[in-house]
């Protein structure tokens, strides 16, 4: 229960989740609230102190996110014991996709970490960004325009004053010879 406590204070933005399985898809800890075995009371008093055979499966998790991300991964037969590094997928449920990411945790533990991530909870940022910088694009261009218009008004307002000055001076030569 503490593990899964840790893994609800990473989970910051409650928009995903992450947990942990073994090879075999038992499930360890997850940032959902919930025991990753089965609580429900067995009619043998045996079969309640057991507690391996009461381990969870990580697709019969309560939360669905973590059932159904953990059942695709069984789908598409993932073997989580050939993981080395990082395995990175893209999954769709309910006509969302999700960022999911496998770790795998080695040493005396064989354990993967598996965190699983809205795509839009990084596409609203993105939009953001993107509205963001079409704006200061806007900006910058009537910058420019105006700065053109500006400079346009002053040297045609020179040109006719040199026009203007010419004129006067091509009088001026006429009316002396």
């Amino acid at each position: 229960q503490q593990f899964g406590d840790f893994l609800q204070s990473i989970n910051t933005n409650g928009q995903g989740h992450i947990f942990v399985m073994e090879p075999n898809g038992l499930l360890v800890a997850s940032s959902a609230n919930e025991l990753p075995f089965d609580a429900s009371p067995r009619k043998i008093l045996a079969q309640n102190t057991q507690h391996h055979n009461r381990r969870l499966d990580a697709t019969q998790s309560k939360d669905s996110l973590i059932s159904k991300t953990a059942q695709i991964i069984r789908n598409n037969k993932i073997n989580l014991e050939q993981i080395q590094t990082k395995l990175k997928l893209t999954i769709q449920i309910q006509e969302q996709n999700y960022f999911v990411q496998i770790i795998p945790i080695r040493g005396e533990l064989n354990w993967f970490t598996v965190i699983v991530l809205p795509q839009s909870a990084f596409m609203d940022q993105i939009h953001s960004n993107i509205y963001r910088t079409i704006l200061l694009c806007l900006l910058a261009l009537l910058g420019a325009v105006a700065t053109g218009i500006w400079t346009g008004y002053r040297i045609s307002r020179s040109l006719q004053w040199l026009r203007v000055a010419t004129k006067a001076l091509n009088h001026d030569h006429h009316t002396q010879e």
